[in-house]
C-alpha cells in the first residue's frame, strides 16, 4: 500500500510540475536499465510521468524527463501518447515541445483518434498540428474526422482552418453523417452555412435515411436551401 501511495504521489507531482520532487525520485534510482525502467513506469491507467507532465503543461519537467531519456511517445492503456494528452488539454507550447523532440503527430489511440481530433476549437493548436498531420480527414473508429468534431459544437474558426487545410466538407462517418448533419442537428447556422459554401450537399442521407435538412430546425433548413440556390446561381 505504501508503494502504491508513493507511486501515486509521484504522478501527482508530475501533473503539478514539481520538478525538484520528480528529479529527486529519479536520482534515487541507480543509473542504467533500472532508471530507464523507472522513468517509463506507468500508473494504473498506463500513464507515464511524461503523460502527466504533458497534461499539466509543464515544459521544464518535460525537458528534464527528455534529458533523462524518457520515451516521448509512451502509450497509456487507451494508447494515448503524451502529445495527445497535451493536445486534449490545450497545451499548445507543450505540443510544440513534444513535436520538436520527435513525437508522432499521427499516432492514434485505440479508437483511431490522432492529436488533431482533440483540437476542441483551439485554432492555435490547429496551426501547430495541421502542418505535421498526414491526413486532415483521418477517421476515428466511428468514422468521424476532426471536421465532424468541430461542426456539431459550431467551432467555426476551427472549421475554417480545417477546410483551409483540405478537409472534405462532405466526408461521411460510419453512420453516414456528414459534418453538415451534425451542424444542422445542433442548429449551428454559421457552421452549416460554411459547410454549404465549401461544397457540402443538403441531400446526402445517413443510415437513418435522414438528410441534413431533415435534422435542421425549420428556420435553418430554409436558410440553407436559400443559400444553396444562391450558390447555384
Amino acid at each position: 500500500m505504501a508503494d502504491l501511495l508513493e507511486d501515486r504521489t509521484l504522478y501527482d507531482k508530475a501533473y503539478e510540475g514539481d520538478v525538484a520532487y520528480v528529479k529527486a525520485a529519479i536520482e534515487a534510482v541507480p543509473e542504467g536499465p533500472e532508471r530507464r525502467k523507472f522513468l517509463n513506469k506507468r500508473d494504473s491507467d498506463g500513464r507515464s510521468l511524461m503523460h502527466w507532465a504533458a497534461s499539466g503543461g509543464h515544459g521544464d519537467l518535460i525537458e528534464m524527463l527528455l534529458r533523462c531519456e524518457a520515451r516521448v511517445d509512451s502509450r497509456d492503456e487507451a494508447r494515448w501518447t503524451p502529445l495527445i494528452s497535451a493536445a486534449s488539454a490545450g497545451r499548445v507550447a507543450i505540443v510544440q515541445q513534444l513535436l520538436a523532440a520527435g513525437a508522432d503527430a499521427n499516432a492514434d489511440t485505440d479508437d483511431g483518434r490522432i492529436a488533431l481530433h482533440y483540437h476542441k476549437g483551439n485554432t492555435a493548436l490547429l496551426e501547430v498540428l495541421l502542418p505535421v498531420t498526414a491526413d486532415v480527414d483521418q477517421r476515428d473508429a466511428g468514422g468521424s474526422t476532426a471536421l465532424h468534431r468541430a461542426a456539431g459544437p459550431g467551432l467555426v474558426e476551427a472549421m475554417r482552418a480545417l477546410l483551409g487545410a483540405g478537409a472534405k466538407a462532405g466526408r461521411q462517418d460510419k453512420r453516414g453523417n456528414t459534418p453538415l448533419h451534425f451542424a444542422c442537428e445542433e442548429g449551428r447556422e454559421q457552421a452549416a452555412l460554411l459547410l454549404v459554401d465549401n461544397g457540402a450537399r443538403l441531400d446526402v442521407k445517413n443510415s437513418e435515411k435522414q438528410t441534413p435538412l431533415d435534422l435542421a430546425p425549420p428556420e435553418l433548413a430554409a436558410t440553407l436551401v436559400a443559400a444553396a440556390r444562391e450558390a447555384a446561381g
